[in-house]
């Protein structure tokens, strides 16, 4: 009769040939450093746009608007759709007094939908060159913002102005003081309609 074979025995596998066990290696190896290439790579455009970004702040600091627009445009084209890139280029265009600048306002600002302070940026840009359209749009895109912000009934009632709508005006302000009674400008402003 035959001896029963011990489970160990029956689950033993054949060894692997030592040819093989390099090949399966030599790929695990090169699928790592494949990883690592991805993954620096990625690091590198990450940090590169990061030292842009940076550059092209400086030179906004430094009050050289062409140069810290070129770079805003080159971080631009390396993360296209960047909110700090077309908020660097929009801030460099108002500065410089390009014309585009409402245009690049209004890109910063919907790149940005959560920030009232873009939206404020392209309604000011749009009051100074009594693009009345685009004002309305940017103060309309504040969404709940508006509700506690003093310098949105100061645009609204700097829109109301220009649009010729007397009546708003001043209730508008009125608001602005009350929101922001330290506000020396928005009192002053209160005043002068009130008064005139």
């Amino acid at each position: 009769m035959d001896e029963p074979t011990p489970p160990s025995a029956r689950l033993k596998r054949p060894a692997m040939h030592p040819a093989m066990v390099r090949v399966f290696l030599g790929i695990a190896a090169l699928a790592i450093f494949a990883g690592l290439c991805v993954g620096g790579l990625r690091l590198y455009k990450k940090v590169r746009h990061s030292m842009v970004l940076s550059r092209a702040q400086e030179f906004l600091e430094k009050k050289d608007y062409t140069q810290a627009a070129m770079s805003a445009r080159w971080a631009l084209e390396m993360a296209p759709g960047n909110a700090e890139a077309m908020n660097l280029l929009a801030r460099a265009a108002e500065a410089s007094g390009a014309r585009d600048v409402v245009q690049l306002q209004r890109a910063a600002a919907e790149l940005q939908p959560q920030s009232p302070e873009s939206y404020l940026r392209w309604a000011d840009s749009a009051l100074r060159i009594r693009d009345l359209v685009n004002a309305r749009l940017a103060l309309e895109g504040m969404r709940g913002a508006k509700l506690e912000n003093a310098a949105y009934f100061d645009a609204l009632a700097r829109l109301a102005d220009a649009s010729g709508h007397p009546e708003q005006i001043e209730a508008a302000m009125a608001e602005a003081v009350r929101l922001e009674p330290d506000n020396p400008l928005y009192r002053l402003r209160l005043v002068s309609m009130q008064t005139g």
